[in-house]
């Protein structure tokens, strides 16, 4: 167990016990977890954003420099990321063994694991183990069989990464002191990169394994190719080794003899009261996952106005600067039901034609020529015509 490194969440006795079953393995402690931990008792915001910034530095000068940060806003918190319970060793980035040759402080593949099995928990025990079975056997050949396929040193995933990098790298003024050392200026920081040692003054090529901008700037002045500088762990060839090994078949278990001991039932079920819980539970800082798993807000927004709280539109008064009083159409509370308010605009379109008819027999009584009578004729069809698609 010297070159495995174990990464869990904080539970009570877990360290000790790892210690006592793994005593050279290396442990971690997730972020995300510490993170729910640390908002219990620091919820806002900022604190929360400069826990990354603590947690996520590669070297000792940008942890000290995100520290002095937070001690700006909060030395309570300074203190709880301090404490003796959660050593730096197992929490902060740049102090992890490099040996491990990744940068990673969560354990999200463990999450997508569990994810991946959703749908074998429903099932017994045999056949979940079964199917749990089927699916890493089928994996595994899958991926040995694409990795026979590749071309590069590296992975592609690798190689598209490290060509990101390239590419930042560009940007960066480099020096050549001999003897495969450079000073690289980025910005207004400025690193030494040794490419015999592999080695870089932001220490990301220490921890992950793969070569900085900085590094693949100094790479690329010197014509070599990049994928010699990344870790064996990232080759084609390791690649291939993971998942050469293949998963036997498993016959099924009722043929096979079962000996002197019988049948092994599982130990009785205590049923808990409420339905049982298929999907686990989520932090706060997770969201709700899925949009079915998220709840349906309580405000509804009406379709044609895009207010909130309402649904239907209905008729009120308004009294308009006209000859006439006119009605406008607004919007009033979910209990106005659709007969009233159809009802409610049949009694507006009757009062607007009387108040038409009312105008209209005053223009032609007022008016002596026959043509204008005409007019206004004309005009009186086209306002009811107007007033029908109303």
């Amino acid at each position: 167990d010297k070159h495995v490194t174990i990464m869990s969440d904080m539970q009570k006795g877990l360290r000790n016990a790892v210690v006592e079953t793994f005593p050279y393995a290396k442990h971690r402690y997730c972020c995300n977890h510490l993170l729910n931990n640390f908002k219990l008792n620091f919820k806002t915001l900022l604190l929360s954003t400069q826990f990354w910034a603590v947690a996520m530095a590669y070297n000792e000068f940008l942890f000290d420099k995100a520290m002095d940060k937070l001690t700006k806003v909060s030395n309570e918190a300074v203190n709880w990321l301090l404490d003796p319970e959660r050593p730096k060793s197992m929490c902060a980035r740049h102090t992890i063994d490099s040996e491990c040759k990744s940068d990673r402080v969560t354990n999200n593949v463990s999450e997508s694991f569990n994810s991946w099995l959703s749908d074998d928990r429903k099932k017994t025990i045999l056949s979940m183990i079964e199917s749990i079975t089927c699916r890493l056997m089928a994996g595994f050949q899958t991926r040995f069989e694409k990795a026979c396929d590749f071309e590069n040193i590296i992975t592609p995933k690798i190689r598209k990464e490290l060509d990101t990098k390239m590419q930042d790298g560009r940007m960066c003024k480099l020096t050549y002191a001999g003897d495969d050392e450079f000073q690289v200026k980025d910005g207004y920081t400025t690193f030494v990169v040794n490419l015999r040692f592999r080695t870089c003054g932001c220490d990301y090529w220490r921890v992950s394994g793969l070569p900085c901008k900085h590094a693949c700037a100094c790479i690329a002045y010197k014509r070599e190719n990049v994928e010699l500088f990344a870790d064996n762990v990232y080759t084609t060839k390791v690649y291939c080794l993971c998942y050469n090994e293949i998963i036997h078949p498993m016959p099924e278990l009722d043929t096979k003899n079962r000996g002197s001991y019988g049948n092994i039932d599982p130990p009785v079920l205590r049923r808990l009261p409420g339905r049982p819980r298929i999907n686990r539970k989520r932090s706060v800082i997770e969201g709700p996952g899925d949009p079915q798993d998220a709840r349906r807000s309580n405000t509804v927004r009406c379709g044609n106005c895009k207010n909130l709280g309402t649904t239907y539109w209905a008729v009120k008064e308004i009294k308009l600067k006209n000859r006439f009083d006119v009605k406008k159409i607004v919007a009033l509370p979910m209990q106005t039901c659709k007969r009233r308010q159809w009802k409610v605009i049949m009694e507006l379109q009757v009062k607007i034609t009387r108040e038409i008819a009312k105008l209209l027999m005053r223009m032609l009584t007022n008016t002596r020529e026959q043509e204008d009578n005409l007019a206004v004729l004309c005009t009186f069809e086209f306002l009811m015509l107007a007033l029908l698609s109303f």
